[in-house]
């Protein structure tokens, strides 16, 4: 370029050095830009780039190598899930502050000072985060909560995380037994701990036990009478245990309730023979029913439900023994027949049988009795 080219102005507002204090004008100054990636190999302390991976100005410094030029994230608060007032591995933890910028990362510092990332870090808005407490971390004690925006810029809320353990189930899942309907159970008692302690706060979350049967919120145990059913059935129900930091741990369990079937008779229905009135007590008639479930055997009880026996004679609920001595009737020569309806029950159900006894009132020297 010809010399007389350069102007007077251009010489004027050209910089002295690039040292100079100030930059006049209302333009902008143009400096290097580009990807994390394409960063120095070799930064010098002071250097100035535009970072396009991450959208925001940066230096190399001393302390902390590249680092953004924007006002850092703040950090105004922290909230626990529901009603906790500690987390364990797992928990989602709800960070409140400002500047969050997308790829921001929480962290979590303990005492000793070893951060650990969060298992997964979600940006919600620039206000807030939710962040999974990371499993790798068993350690309990107190924490402080970092948040680390892509630029490097970051904001600690130190001191302010309890990490402490969630309840351990020792009533192992799956199923708890069966059990009968109609038929108190026998006490089932669900056990857990924490940090040795014993759990005192139980709750029904999903499912439910069958209609009868409770579940004590303070002692864990399963009691109660469950109600009649018409066929075998299997109680699903999930059970959360609480600890004193409001923590819980579910487990799932299962109860099944059995269908009672009713007594079998094996005395057949019908005439139990001839007895006559002879003044002699008679050869003692039993009467048998068979409870019908082998797996839930019960002692059997008699009675006689409609009718009457013959007068003299009685039914031993215990043992379905008729027995006695017959007497009151007439000695007219004709035979009675005395109807009646027995009644055999396991505690549960009941199975009715009628039966029949011919009275011969005309006395003799022998006790005929014939069975059905």
């Amino acid at each position: 370029m010809a010399i007389s080219k350069i102007t007077a102005r251009a010489l004027r507002d050209a910089p002295a050095a690039l040292d100079q204090a100030s930059y006049d004008g209302t333009g902008a100054l143009l400096v290097p830009s580009g990807t994390t990636a394409q960063r120095p190999g070799t930064p010098t302390v002071g250097h100035i780039r535009y970072n396009t991976t991450v959208a925001v100005l940066e230096q190399y410094t001393t302390e902390s190598g590249w680092v953004g030029i924007e006002a850092a994230p703040t950090i105004s608060s922290i909230a626990l899930p529901g009603t906790q007032t500690a987390v364990y591995q797992g928990d989602i933890v709800t960070v409140n502050g400002t500047g969050f910028k997308s790829g921001a990362v929480v962290k979590f510092q303990n005492s000793s000072g070893t951060i650990t990332n969060a298992d997964v870090t979600t940006r919600v808005s620039s206000t807030q985060l939710e962040a999974t407490f990371p499993t790798s971390v068993s350690t309990e004690g107190t924490y402080s909560v970092i948040v680390a925006n892509p630029s490097g810029l970051s904001a600690s809320l130190d001191g302010q995380l309890t990490v402490d353990g969630n309840p351990t189930w020792s009533t192992s899942s799956g199923s708890l037994g069966t059990v009968m309907e109609q038929v108190a159970l026998s006490t089932i008692t669900l056990a857990a701990a924490e940090d040795g302690n014993s759990i005192t706060n139980f709750t029904i979350v999903s499912g439910a036990l069958p209609t009868g049967v409770s579940l004590n919120s303070s002692t864990g145990a399963i009691t109660g009478t469950p109600a009649a059913i018409s066929g075998d059935t299997v109680y699903s129900f999930t059970v959360s245990a609480k600890d004193a930091e409001n923590q819980t741990t579910t487990r799932a369990f299962t109860l099944t309730v059995n269908n009672n079937t009713a007594p079998v008779w094996t005395t057949s229905a019908g005439s139990l023979g001839t007895i006559n009135q002879d003044g002699n007590a008679i050869t003692p008639i039993t009467l048998t029913a068979t409870d019908g479930d082998s797996n839930y055997v019960q002692t059997m009880s008699y009675s006689v439900t409609t009718g009457a026996l013959p007068t003299g004679l009685s039914l031993n609920s215990s043992t379905g023994v008729i027995s006695g001595t017959l007497s009151g009737y007439a000695v007219d020569g004709n035979i009675t027949t005395v109807s009646f309806t027995v009644t055999a029950s396991d505690g549960i159900d009941t199975t009715a049988r009628a039966f029949s006894i011919y009275v011969d009132p005309g006395y003799s020297q022998t006790n005929s009795l014939r069975f059905g």
